[in-house]
């Protein structure tokens, strides 16, 4: 187990996970904004709670320290002659969130300890704000609380003595009106013998559906406790398979925190199981940030769970569309890229899995996907998108998206490599395609006098220069790259990372999210770029900004984004300002996807050919477990000087041939 201490309590945050629910909290042990609390999928429960020990809250002002373990929370507090822990953590297979309170006497001399707890709880859908709904609670030798969208009971081990005391509270975390039910208080005093320990367990389990939390919260008991330590040992697991070491620690937390955070976005909707976009309000499945994801699980080797997104992205696809986003409530197809990258990772998916058997089985969707696209070809081949459709949704970035068209000419070169195996006719087809469209995006694209890409072809060329160019930069191999990396160092960088529009923009703000803020995975893309120009020692700079804006705001976590001139979390979107979401999808992946593919330069071919092309610093270490097909493999790179060494271990590693390209 890895525990990492939060250096800021008052302003970080904290999420925990399991497969069907999550719980956030700030460090200091406060509830302060509306999404604070505990949530089954998209719907909240629980509000708040607090206790009281010999009338001493323990609170913001008695949390003393705050350690993260994988997917527990810890806090410590400090009373007058009593230290109280707090452990937080979910059950494995459960709705339910298990709070685990221990005291220690620290005198010489024996302790009346008096315990009271307050309880609120605010079942409302996740979009909502104050409702009125009415609650009705049971108490037997639990707490059963529900109103129409569904209940949550609390169980507490020893039982403890409940004294009902039923009330409204209307309050203001971060100052949103936020409406919560209080039945009672519960009440416990213990004697405490001195240098001894006592502890007791606050067990919630919540569902939308009565009959099954009345039924759950009977079956369980303190043996269900070890469905907590279950669900500790599932992420440790994902750590193992993912190994990741080098003589960086910064980068070696960095790669081993973007593997956890992933995987606490790995959840069930009713639609079928993938990964979220982000926490705690991007309960989605959005196509365009799993084009990043799925990468990113592909280089991880769960290929289980790729082929499951594939999969389900692929059922929903609407006249060849991929899904913008799927939620619970619905779908929505406002997007040309996810379809992009949902081929982009089809090649990747059948190199590194070796299951070839997906395109057969799939090839009549995939061919649909491949006919939307050309349907939005115009005469140069170039990709044109609707208003909203790109990422920058906020923007009415209507026409031909130098983004898009990057993308698509590499998708052309991964159908041509597909289909080579398939159809070599098709295979030239697409070769051909891919020609054309990349000479044509060179000509029309590329603006001398700026010496930058343009960032979109509508009615007429649009001159804004925006971050956009930097897709073409990572995706492909342009004759420009240097005069792209001048321009993004001398107009985008700033010491907080990379800005998404211009500082000399006349319409630049620092803090507008698609017009200057500094976004986590474009970042982590820069950082890409960096090493692919063989910028070894300012690419770890980047590792270091990206280390230090995982301490900000939620631990551990890369922000979704943040203001590219303070590193403020807090933005301005559309007409009103807001917080970044804290455990962002994408900005776990793209570290994954940066270290995998162009710090150790990892590149499987559709044979047993491994190529690699390490940009590691001199006297480095890396090692590095990897699946390719069915195989773990170990990966060993050493630098020294200007030699690189790369050794591959593993039981069936001789069947695989490395070739080493010159990293220089």
């Amino acid at each position: 187990m890895s525990y990492v201490e939060s250096r800021n309590l008052t302003n970080q945050n904290y999420i925990l996970t399991n497969e069907n629910s999550f719980f956030l909290r700030f460090c200091d042990s406060g509830f302060k904004n509306k999404w604070c609390g505990f949530w089954v999928e998209d719907q909240k429960f629980l509000e708040y709670f607090a206790f009281k020990i010999n009338d001493e809250w323990l609170s913001p002002f008695t949390c003393k320290k705050f350690y993260l373990n994988l997917n527990e929370g810890i806090h410590i507090y400090e009373l007058n002659n009593l230290e109280v822990e707090e452990r937080i953590t979910l059950l494995k297979g459960f709705p339910a969130l298990l709070c685990k309170l221990s005291f220690f006497n620290q005198s010489e001399e024996k302790s009346i300890v008096n315990l009271l707890g307050e309880i609120a709880f605010n079942i409302r859908k996740g979009n909502e704000g104050w409702h009125d709904r009415k609650y009705e609670y049971f108490y037997s030798n639990y707490l059963l609380v529900k109103n129409e969208l569904g209940a949550i009971a609390l169980k507490t081990f020893p039982s403890i003595n409940f004294e009902p005391n039923a009330f409204y509270k209307d309050h203001y975390p971060s100052n949103e009106k936020q409406r919560c039910f209080l039945p009672g208080d519960f009440k416990y005093i213990f004697e405490l013998e001195p240098n001894t320990k006592k502890e007791i367990s606050f067990l919630f389990i919540a569902n939308e559906n009565f009959s099954l939390v009345k039924k759950w919260v009977e079956e369980l008991n303190e043996e269900s406790f070890l469905l907590s330590d279950l669900n500790l040992l599932s992420y440790q697991k994902v750590v193992e398979d993912a190994y990741f070491e080098s003589n960086f620690e910064d980068l070696n937390f960095l790669f081993k925190w973007s593997v956890l955070n992933l995987e606490k976005l790995y959840k069930k909707l009713k639609v079928g199981r993938s990964y979220l976009a982000g926490l705690p309000w991007f309960y989605q499945f959005w196509g365009r940030d799993l084009g990043w994801m799925v990468r990113a699980l592909i280089n991880l080797g769960f290929f289980e769970r790729v082929k499951e997104t594939l999969e389900l992205l692929l059922n929903f696809e609407k006249d060849g569309q991929i899904p913008n986003f799927i939620s619970n409530g619905g779908i929505d197809y406002n997007s040309l890229d996810a379809t992009l990258y949902w081929l982009w990772n089809l090649e990747f998916y059948l190199r590194n899995s070796k299951d070839l058997s997906f395109f057969s089985e799939n090839q009549e969707k995939i061919e649909k996907l491949i006919k939307f696209l050309k349907s939005r070809m115009d005469k140069d081949g170039f990709l044109v998108n609707k208003e909203f459709e790109t990422w920058m949704d906020t923007l009415e970035r209507t026409g031909r998206c130098v983004e898009n068209q990057a993308l698509w000419i590499k998708v052309l070169r991964c159908l041509a490599r597909i289909y080579e195996r398939f159809e070599k006719k098709r295979s030239k087809e697409f070769f051909g395609l891919a020609e054309k469209v990349e000479k044509n995006f060179l000509k029309k694209f590329w603006d001398d006098e700026l010496e930058f890409l343009i960032d979109r072809i509508d009615e007429k060329p649009v001159r804004t220069k925006t971050i956009n160019p930097l897709f073409a930069f990572y995706l492909l191999d342009l004759p420009f790259s240097l005069k792209l990396l001048k321009k993004f160092e001398n107009e985008f960088e700033t010491p907080y990372g990379i800005a998404c529009y211009s500082l000399k923009e006349k319409e630049f703000n620092e803090m507008n999210y698609h017009k200057g803020a500094s976004w986590g995975y474009l970042n982590e893309i820069y950082t890409a770029c960096l090493l692919k120009l063989n910028k070894i020692e300012k690419a770890f700079q980047f590792f270091d900004l990206l280390r230090k804006a995982s301490e900000k705001f939620c631990i551990t976590c890369v922000p979704e984004v943040w203001n590219s001139l303070t590193g403020d979390v807090f933005l301005l979107k559309k007409d009103r300002f807001e917080e970044t979401c804290y455990l962002q999808g994408w900005s776990c992946s793209n570290l994954i996807n940066c270290v995998d593919e162009f710090l150790l330069g990892i590149n499987v071919d559709f044979s047993n050919t491994i190529f690699v092309s390490p940009k590691i610093p001199p006297n480095s270490l890396f090692i590095r477990k990897k699946r390719v097909g069915n195989d773990w493999l170990t990966f060993v790179m050493k630098r020294k000087k200007e030699t690189i060494e790369v050794d591959l271990l593993g039981k069936n590693s001789k069947k695989f041939k490395i070739l080493k390209l010159n990293f220089e």
